[in-house]
């Protein structure tokens, strides 16, 4: 499944994004053992 994930996300007083990133991601998730854990990977920086 993919999905946006912003960091760093920055606005000013009326909303307006000033600053900050984002990038698509998938995240897939890998069995090892009895734990299930996901890896992320870019997809695309926008």
């Amino acid at each position: 499944m993919a999905f946006i994930k912003i960091q760093k996300l920055v606005r000013d007083n009326s909303g307006k994004i000033i600053s900050g990133s984002a990038t698509i991601v998938d995240t897939e998730y890998e069995k090892a053992g009895t734990k299930s854990h996901c890896k992320h990977i870019v997809r695309e920086k926008l």
